[in-house]
Formats: C-alpha cells, sequence, structure tokens
C-alpha cells in the first residue's frame, strides 16, 4: 500500500513562542483492518470436487489443494441435494466440517497457520454429474474449469477439452486475442535401444537421427496390426526428423482427437496418416519401460 491515510495530533496551546520546540516526536500504534481477498492465490476459485474415498484420498488429495497448498477440500458424501464438505489443513487433519445445500454458503472459517487472520467461505453452487475438467492456474487464481466454462471476467471461455486415460490431455481455451491451446504430456520415457535401456525427454535424440515425439496411450479406437503395441499400451512415438515445439504439441493434439472419438474405429494406416507431419513419416513405436 502506498497510501494508508493520514492522522489529525491535537497540541496543547503554547503561549509562549520562544519556548516552543523545534520538533515534536512521539510513538504512534495503529491496527489496520483490511481485505485481502484473492492475496493467497484463490479469491472467487470455483472448484468441482468429486466424492472422495479414502484410498483415493490418499493417493490424490493433492488435487484438491488451495491456497498453494495450505489447505486441502473433499466431499465425502451426497444426498439429496446436500453435500458434506471436509476442509483440512493437511493431508491428516479435519479443519472444519461442513454440510451444504445447493446455492448455500458457510459463514467465514478462520484458516490456521497464518499470522494475520485468513478467512474463507465455501459456497456449494451445484451439484452435478461428474465430466471432463482442467484445472488451471490464471494470475495465481487456481480454476477448475469444463467445457463452456468462464474465466477472466467472462472474457475467456473452455471450448474443448481432450483427456487421456494416463493423466495425459490438451485443452482449447478461447479468448478476445484468439485461441489458445494447452497441452499435459509425459516428460519422457525410459525405452529399450539394442539391449539398452535409455531415459529420454521429448524432442530428444534417439539413436540414428531419430527423435522422441510423443509418450502417451495408444487410442482404443485405433485398429492395430499384429506387430504394434496393445490399445492402452504406453508407448512411445518416434520420428526421423527433428521437430519444433507446436509441432511436437501439434502430434500430441491429434493424438488426444483420435482418442476422443469414440464413436467409429480407424485404421492403423489411417491413425499414421492423421498423426504424421509432412516428411517425418518413417514411424517407430516403442513399448515403454518405465
Amino acid at each position: 500500500m502506498n497510501n494508508i491515510g493520514y492522522v489529525i495530533i491535537v497540541l496543547k496551546k503554547n503561549a509562549v513562542e520562544k519556548t516552543m520546540p523545534k520538533w515534536i516526536e512521539g510513538n504512534l500504534t495503529a491496527t489496520v483492518y483490511y481485505d485481502a481477498e484473492k492475496a493467497f492465490g484463490t479469491g472467487k476459485s470455483q472448484y468441482y470436487v468429486p466424492v472422495v474415498d479414502d484410498l483415493n484420498w490418499s493417493e490424490k488429495y493433492k488435487e484438491y489443494s488451495f491456497w498453494q497448498g495450505k489447505g486441502y477440500l473433499r466431499v465425502s458424501d451426497i444426498q439429496n441435494g446436500t453435500v458434506k464438505v471436509l476442509v483440512y489443513s493437511d493431508k491428516e487433519h479435519i479443519f472444519r466440517e461442513l454440510v451444504l445445500k445447493e446455492g448455500e454458503t458457510s459463514k467465514d472459517i478462520y484458516f490456521p497457520g497464518f499470522y494475520c487472520m485468513v478467512a474463507l467461505q465455501v459456497k456449494l453452487n451445484k451439484v452435478t454429474s461428474p465430466d471432463k475438467q482442467v484445472k488451471l492456474n490464471v494470475d495465481g487464481e487456481e480454476l477448475w474449469l469444463r467445457e463452456g466454462s468462464r474465466f477472466l471476467n467472462d472474457r475467456c471461455y473452455v471450448s474443448k477439452i481432450n483427456a487421456l486415460l494416463d493423466g495425459s490431455g490438451s485443452v482449447v481455451l478461447n479468448c478476445p486475442g484468439g485461441s489458445i491451446n494447452l497441452m499435459k504430456q509425459r516428460q519422457g520415457a525410459v525405452l529399450q535401444i539394442n539391449n539398452n535401456r535409455v531415459s529420454k525427454k521429448i524432442g530428444e535424440v534417439v539413436g540414428n537421427n531419430y527423435y522422441l515425439a510423443y509418450v502417451g496411450q495408444m487410442p482404443k479406437n485405433v485398429l492395430l496390426e499384429s506387430w504394434v503395441v496393445s490399445n492402452n499400451e504406453r508407448f512411445a512415438l518416434v520420428l526421423n526428423k527433428e521437430l519444433t515445439a507446436g509441432q511436437l504439441n501439434d502430434i500430441a493434439v491429434r493424438i488426444s482427437d483420435v482418442s476422443q472419438n469414440t464413436q467409429s474405429q480407424i485404421s492403423w494406416n489411417d491413425f499414421m496418416s492423421r498423426i504424421s507431419l509432412g516428411n517425418s513419416a518413417i514411424v517407430l513405436l516403442f513399448p515403454i519401460l518405465g
């Protein structure tokens, strides 16, 4: 804050100018009250939280964090439009238990672990069926969004989400300046090449001028040749051309698009045609070791 206001000090009158001091000093103590919404990275964030049992909570609790891991949200039960929400201070400790109906907002919850009074409110917007969603960090604010969800004061929206079984996928965002395509994929893989286990990252050389272009799962709807890895098996795609970051992203988007089209099956040759880029036509597939 550059300006916190001013203070007026009333002094007792001094009738003799000669005895008037050249300066006055003293101690001033102030208690300042202020609202710091969004200061800790939440603001009016929206979370899509499923019912989570004990096993999944132990494995995935970090996915439901807020304030950069200072707290966690868990839905333990849903009955007749009423939801039981647990607010955790860490993986093991429940700080507050809430029972909310659709549209209901909790009272202020003062959270532990801060030097100042930090409060949050939990509002149950709606009980809805499970659907694809994406977690984005926008200017320090974590948002759980679905297709059609709007953010940044409704200036941007999510037009498409591609979610793969291995946790990778893509999301297309539309904003006034154009569309943005974001990808999440594995950073690399451990491959077996010439009887050697080799760890490679996306874009790196994999012997004899081949390059690792993609790591993920084979889409279910591709009709495979007998020599190809099985459907849903993790695999690495290697091309005979070095690709830019944009081209690598394009391949991942194309594979993601194929996996989302579950209405019809496509041939192996058609799959290769859809993901090829120009003259990088020679394709090698490697099962992933780790």
